[in-house]
């Protein structure tokens, strides 16, 4: 998601901090080394890892406040529906309906980005792992 980071720290073998200012808001996340990871500890993927779950954050709050608009337009459509009902095409109730259809997708994204954690980490690792395997064949 597009935003600034305001703020990163990394604490060598133990963990990584970002704290992010997005559109929706300032995230922070904080990951912590796993040992099995030790040997190949570095800045770049534990910050990265971090702004991963800062983004997520994001994305969560984009979805609440994408369902409360919706609501709030559902509110305005219910409670004035007599008045608008000389509204021949119908867009407000369009209007209304593509906002609950926007709410749903944005929850949705977070849910499969959420669940995409353990994944993305994987293979953010084994990409790692690999390429220190290719440095250690040249240098030998």
């Amino acid at each position: 998601m597009k935003g600034k980071i305001l703020d990163s720290e990394y604490n060598p073998g133990y963990s990584s901090y970002i704290l992010k200012q997005t559109k929706y808001g300032a995230f922070a996340a904080e990951v912590f080394l796993q040992e099995e990871d030790i040997d190949i500890d570095n800045s770049f993927d534990g910050c990265r890892i971090a702004e991963f779950d800062c983004d997520t954050q994001a994305y969560k709050k984009k979805a609440k406040q994408l369902r409360q608009r919706a609501i709030g337009a559902r509110i305005l459509y219910e409670t004035n529906k007599d008045f608008y009902k000389f509204d021949d095409n119908g867009s407000l109730a369009k209007t209304v309906l593509m906002l609950e259809n926007q709410a749903d997708r944005a929850k949705e994204y977070y849910e499969r980005r959420k669940d995409y954690r353990p994944i993305f980490i994987k293979n953010l690792l084994t990409r790692r792992r690999e390429a220190r395997k290719m440095i250690d064949n040249r240098k030998a």
